[in-house]
This record gives structure tokens, C-alpha cells and sequence, in this order.
């Protein structure tokens, strides 16, 4: 070993090797790390949203674009927030992004643990292809990485 313990002098101190190697944090011996510090900002709440403001009462509030005034079916599944029983549900996302010269979007269908891709050369063909598939049940869902579906 390089170093001596500050504690009792040896080179081979079992609690300078824990440290060392992270697996342990002992104070006034070699590799101790000091506290951790709070982050910027940590110090402020976080408060809940205003009355009025987002989803109210299960609705979808936000205002609606034309994409989304042509997209009922796509607008309803990721703002949902219960079945049309009444059951609870959770909302579902959209995530988009480009690659290989196109553009790529997961639907997220967080409530039954899947998701659908597409692909297209514009957002407007991207949302317009989920609405048709939504319309006609056709996309191909494949079961999320790590998710679990409800029961």
C-alpha cells in the first residue's frame, strides 16, 4: 500500500481499504469523504400548483394547437387521467427526437407498461400517424424495458 492510516499507522488498516474503495466511509481514516453538501437551490420548497393551472378535474386544460385540434384520439391518451369507467389511469408521453436524417417518436403508454414508434420526415406526419393508428388499432405496441403492466 501507498499510504499509512492517519488512525493507527499500518498500511493495511481494513477501514482505509473500505474507504478506498467506496464501500465504506469511516471517519480519520484514509479516503474518508466529508458530508455531502446541498445542492443550489435546495433551500427553496416546491410549491403545489395554482387552482386553474394544467390538468383540473381530469380534463385536458392546456391550449389546443391546430396538431392537436386535428389529433382528438393522440390528445386524449397522453392527458387522460382516468378510463371512461372511471378508473384511474396515468397519462402517457410523447418523446421525439432525430436521428439519421429523420425524425423518431415513442409513445409512451405509461398505464399498461408499452410503447409505439414512428418515424417521418415532419412532427405534423408524426402526430397524424399515431392519430390514425390510435383510430384504427394498428399500432404495433411492443411491452417497455422495466415497466410493469397493471393489473
Amino acid at each position: 500500500m501507498k499510504y499509512k492510516c492517519p488512525q493507527t499507522g499500518k498500511a493495511d488498516c481494513g477501514l482505509c481499504v473500505s474507504n478506498m474503495r467506496s464501500r465504506g466511509n469511516y471517519r480519520g481514516h484514509a479516503g474518508y469523504r466529508g458530508p455531502k453538501k446541498k445542492g443550489k437551490g435546495s433551500d427553496v420548497p416546491v410549491e403545489r400548483p395554482k387552482a386553474g393551472s394544467g390538468i383540473v378535474g381530469g380534463a385536458f386544460s392546456a391550449p389546443v394547437g391546430t396538431f392537436l385540434s386535428d389529433c382528438p384520439l393522440l390528445c386524449g391518451y397522453i392527458a387522460d387521467v382516468a378510463y371512461s369507467d372511471g378508473g384511474p389511469r396515468k397519462t402517457s408521453t410523447i418523446t421525439l427526437f432525430a436521428e439519421g436524417g429523420c425524425l423518431k417518436a415513442c409513445l409512451s403508454d405509461r398505464d399498461l407498461g408499452r410503447t409505439a414508434w414512428v418515424t417521418a420526415a415532419a412532427v405534423e406526419e408524426i402526430l397524424y400517424a399515431f392519430e390514425q393508428g390510435l383510430a384504427t388499432d394498428s399500432l404495433d405496441w411492443r411491452t417497455a424495458q422495466g415497466a410493469k403492466a397493471r393489473k
